[in-house]
């Protein structure tokens, strides 16, 4: 029914478990020993889908996003601490109910490994520590005010051509703002994927992504070296980034500082030598879901993202976020709204986090069929239904199918929905390829931003200006964007909407008085 958007070697699970400070997104796949694979900033669990293909067969491997990247929620304040982000680890194997792991960390998660085998080290078993920094004073200095630059959104997008600039010199110089011979890495040049994933990972973090970066940049791993009980194996390939940073490392007791070569086949046998170097950690299946919040269900091979908020025991309200929408803000919105509600919020497939329809032109039936599945795994009858914007006539589809005896609400919709206003002459939204000039993503911020400003962009109609000021606010629009790049099918299911109120009128809303 639905497919992975990011499709793994192995079937992998996704999940979120609610801790003190929010919701922790992670991927698992394999059973037995368990280990916990830390990834690199501002990159997500989604980086670390080759180390669970490496390890998945003989470890039960948990791939949480560290907090504020990825879908994880970020941590209060401005300058979390780094035990602040220890505290999560261990809060979450705590919830989890494991107690011994062994630890796998890429650069950022290499540092947090670290610190948290120091702070705990009954709780780790041994360590691999993939591209683990040793900057000096001054670097740190500059790492801070001049590599971590600000993610500040702008109306005219200039922030997103900037993005794409530093995702390709991430690749071409370190670091990355110092563009000299002397910078310049010896690392072939990255496919097209690795860079958009790259810029994918800023901007799922936006203005969180400097938090864990600025401690993982200042932490001193020489200073702990003695103190170190488990195992460590400390790797890099030549194409690291931070490779030469292993010739800074002093040797401490339990540590191997291995160099690896560019073949993947080596570096995966260097995790599961590293990983048996230490005791055996504690067994485990893989987590489920928490009971409550943000939660992924499986529709077919793929995943819809849903959102739960409200008394357990209040009337159902079951929402759809707008084509696109940002399913967080329409979640809050309504919850503050409607108080005494059980609100499910669901991103329809391949809309912001929710994976897209196996077969992409199978129709808004389909669509349907997986939002079904999505109810029936919750084991909720809604009370009533609302869609945001052109989500309502997939709403009404959805309840005269069900035979609910309920009114469906429209939330904001466009005035082409109306019955008598004129429809679009074509695509409201056109996915753009990734492209080596960043056009995809400058291209998507304006298509985005004249769907805001009107019902109806200019060329593809008559343009209909909205009244919504609240499109305006830059903030706001940025969280929709950054939800469109992440589910850029989304633009195909708005154009099924306009082509199914072509063909059938009367779905058409009646106008406003």
């Amino acid at each position: 029914m639905l497919r992975p958007r990011h499709p793994a070697a192995i079937p992998i699970a996704r999940g979120f478990r609610r801790l003190a400070h929010g919701d922790v997104h992670y991927r698992t796949a394999g059973s037995g020993p368990v280990v916990l694979a830390l990834h690199e900033s501002p990159r997500s669990s989604l980086s670390l889908l080759p180390v669970i293909d490496a390890l998945a067969d003989r470890y039960c491997v948990i791939a949480p996003d560290t907090p504020g990247y990825g879908l994880s929620d970020p941590l209060p304040g401005e300058t979390p601490s780094l035990d602040d982000f220890l505290d999560v680890i261990a809060g979450l194997l705590d919830d989890l109910g494991v107690e011994r792991v062994a630890i796998y960390g890429a650069h950022t998660g290499a540092a947090l490994a670290t610190a948290f085998a120091v702070r705990e080290p009954h709780r780790v078993t041994a360590l691999v520590l993939d591209g683990l920094s040793a900057f000096d004073a001054e670097e740190v200095a500059a790492f801070r005010t001049r590599y971590l630059t600000p993610y500040e959104p702008h109306w005219d997008g200039r922030h997103v051509m900037a993005l794409w600039s530093r995702a390709k010199d991430l690749f071409t110089w370190f670091p990355w703002y110092e563009q000299s011979a002397g910078r310049r890495l010896a690392t072939e040049p990255q496919a097209i994927g690795v860079l958009h994933k790259s810029a994918l990972g800023f901007l799922q973090a936006g203005a969180e992504y400097a938090k864990a970066y600025t401690l993982a940049a200042a932490y001193q791993p020489n200073a702990v070296l003695q103190a170190l009980r488990a195992p460590a194996t400390v790797i890099a390939r030549p194409d690291d980034l931070i490779a030469d940073h292993l010739d800074r490392l002093m040797q401490g007791p339990s540590w191997e500082i291995t160099w690896l070569g560019p073949d993947l086949e080596e570096w995966a046998q260097a995790l599961v030598a590293g990983i048996a170097r230490g005791d055996t950690p504690d067994t485990a299946q893989p987590p489920t879901a928490s009971a409550d919040g943000s939660r992924f269900l499986a529709v077919g091979a793929g995943w819809l993202h849903v959102m739960l908020a409200g008394p357990m025991d209040g009337p159902v309200r079951v929402l759809l976020p707008g084509l696109p929408g940002d399913l967080s803000a329409l979640l809050a919105a309504q919850s503050n709204l409607h108080p005494q509600d059980r609100v499910v919020a669901i991103s329809p497939p391949g809309c912001g986090r929710s994976d897209p329809l196996s077969d992409p032109t199978a129709g808004l039936e389909a669509v349907i069929d997986a939002l079904d599945a999505a109810l029936q795994a919750l084991r909720v009858e809604p009370a009533s239904l609302a869609g945001e914007g052109a989500s309502a006539v997939i709403a009404t589809l959805w309840a005269r199918r069900r035979g609910w005896p309920i009114e469906v609400a429209a939330i904001d919709p466009p005035a082409w929905l109306a019955t008598g206003a004129p429809l679009p002459d074509g695509p409201l939204l056109t996915v753009l390829p990734p492209a080596w000039d960043g056009t995809h993503l400058t291209g998507a911020w304006f298509q985005l931003r004249d769907l805001q400003l009107y019902d109806i962009p200019p060329g593809r109609g008559p343009p209909l200006r909205r009244r919504n000021s609240d499109s305006l606010d830059v903030r706001r629009f940025d969280r929709l964007f950054r939800s469109y790049v992440e589910g850029p099918e989304c633009a195909a299911l708005l154009a099924q909407v306009v082509d199914h109120l072509r063909t059938h009128p009367a779905d058409r809303l009646p106008p406003k008085d």
